[in-house]
């Protein structure tokens, strides 16, 4: 096991107490996800991360994804669809933030407390960022779907 999926696996032991956090963990987690004909599809290499994000799509929103385990040689990864009008919309206002004072506070909004941004940044690493062993050199990235 990679040094970055073993700090993944620990994050996602971390438990999430409120609903606004939970909320906040799945939009960090779709950071990458595609919308398809009103159909989100995301692909996650950690089953730990693919199970949060499982697990608190059937707590929050009543969605049970279809999840199926992708393997190509030595690529392994979960890939999850489900539809849900109100995510696809988050998702839509992600890809078109400005950064300007009106889209900042809108985004605000979907953010309940002050631990909300600390629960997205950890979903959207644990979805789709890797980091390696600070003992031999160290680097964190964070992929994005778009450069937006």
């Amino acid at each position: 096991m990679s040094f970055s999926s073993q700090v993944k696996d620990e994050l996602n032991a971390l438990q999430i107490k409120g609903n606004c956090c939970k909320k906040a963990y799945i939009f960090g987690s779709l950071m990458s996800a595609d919308v398809l004909d009103g159909q989100i599809v995301v692909k996650i290499k950690e089953k730990s991360t693919a199970d949060q994000l499982s697990h608190l799509l059937k707590t929050i929103y009543k969605i049970d994804p279809e999840t199926k385990e992708i393997r190509r040689g030595c690529y392994n990864a979960f890939e999850l669809k489900f539809k849900s009008v109100k995510i696809a919309d988050f998702l839509s206002f992600a890809d078109e933030f400005s950064g300007s004072d009106e889209d900042a506070d809108a985004l605000n909004a979907y953010f309940g407390c002050e631990n909300c941004k600390q629960v997205f940044a950890r979903a959207a690493f644990c979805a789709c960022g890797s980091v390696s062993d600070p003992k031999k050199s160290y680097t964190l990235e964070i992929y994005a779907a778009s450069d937006t």
